[in-house]
């Protein structure tokens, strides 16, 4: 029950997490390709609540799919077994809802969906000429609001800086 005494205070927080994803490129020149990915993550998530000195945080995870698509500019040729690339892209971010339940209350969780930009740096090596394993960095500039009934709406900066790596086959 609040009164125009009660002191609220909360806090949302994202973490890191883990996902999976594909990718597809296709070469208009030997040195400029166009790439559209999808990934598929989840992310740790806390949610905290301070009511007069009485206080509990609550963990979830949040869903994340990232669509991006963008050029990419490769500094080797086609002939060469070491492939590096440099690409801008843009992207679709969509993120999950969900509620948390600290102190006995309930409090529901809303992420926008925003489009954000960002840039990539992948390197492979191809074993044969259709085959490669492939790594790379990617980082997009991503913030969102988040509206928690208890707190307003607030914006977040997401900014993942994201890890891949696979294998690669060349049509």
């Amino acid at each position: 029950q609040r009164n125009a005494t009660t002191v609220e205070r909360t806090a949302f927080d994202l973490g890191s997490g883990l996902g999976v994803g594909a990718s597809a490129e296709y070469h208009v020149t030997e040195r400029v390709g166009i790439e559209g990915g999808v990934l598929y993550g989840r992310l740790d998530s806390n949610f905290k609540l301070d009511v007069n000195g009485n206080w509990e945080m609550e963990d979830a995870k949040v869903a994340v799919g990232l669509f991006s698509v963008g050029p990419n500019f490769h500094f080797t040729g086609s002939d060469s077994r070491v492939d590096v690339y440099l690409g801008p892209f843009v992207a679709l971010a969509s993120l999950g809802e969900g509620e948390y339940t600290p102190l006995g209350e309930n409090h529901e969780r809303d992420l926008d969906d925003k489009l954000a930009l960002g840039a990539q740096l992948g390197f492979g090596f191809h074993w044969n000429p259709q085959w490669a394993v492939h790594a790379g960095i990617r980082y997009v500039d991503l913030s969102t609001d988040v509206d928690l009934e208890a707190s307003g709406e607030k914006n977040i900066s997401i900014n993942p800086l994201i890890v891949t790596a696979g294998i690669t086959y060349s049509f």
